[in-house]
C-alpha cells in the first residue's frame, strides 16, 4: 500500500514539474522586422535614412520591431547573404523566432534618399501593399 502511494507521489510529481517545464518553454514571436543595414562609416544620407526609418516604425500603430544592424560587425555577415545586400539597405520581414518566414528588400530607398517625406511614402506603401502592416 504504501508502495503505491510512493508511486502515486513520484507520477504526480513528475507530471507536474514536466507541464511546469511545458508552460515556461517560451513560444517562438511572431515578428514584423524593420531592419536598417550599414556599414560603420556612414554619410549623411545614410544617418537620414536610419532616422525616418526609425521615425516610420515608432509612429505606425503596428507592432513593428526596428533593428539597425552592422554589416562590418563579423556577427552579422550572414545577413549579407540571408538577403541579398551589397551596401545599406532597408529590409522588412517576417519572423516566428529566428525563422524568416518573408521578406522584401526595399531597393528604391536610394531614390528617395533626399526626401524624407518620399522615403516615408514609399516605406509605408511597400509595407501596407505587401502585406507587412495593416491598411489604412
Amino acid at each position: 500500500m504504501k508502495l503505491c502511494i510512493m508511486i502515486g507521489l513520484i507520477l504526480t510529481t513528475a507530471i507536474g514539474a514536466t507541464s511546469a517545464l511545458l508552460a515556461e518553454t517560451p513560444k517562438p514571436e511572431h515578428e514584423i522586422i524593420v531592419y536598417y543595414f550599414h556599414r560603420t562609416a556612414r554619410c549623411t544620407t545614410c544617418l537620414n535614412m536610419e532616422a525616418w526609418t526609425e521615425k516610420i516604425v515608432e509612429t505606425s500603430n503596428d507592432a513593428l520591431v526596428m533593428k539597425s544592424i552592422n554589416l562590418d560587425r563579423p556577427e552579422h555577415h550572414h545577413f549579407i547573404k540571408d538577403f541579398d545586400l551589397d551596401f545599406g539597405a532597408v529590409v522588412v520581414a517576417e519572423q516566428m523566432g529566428d525563422v524568416v518566414l518573408r521578406w522584401k528588400r526595399l531597393d528604391d530607398i536610394w531614390n528617395h534618399s533626399d526626401d524624407e517625406t518620399a522615403f516615408t511614402a514609399y516605406v509605408m506603401a511597400t509595407l501596407t501593399q505587401d502585406g507587412f502592416m495593416a491598411t489604412r
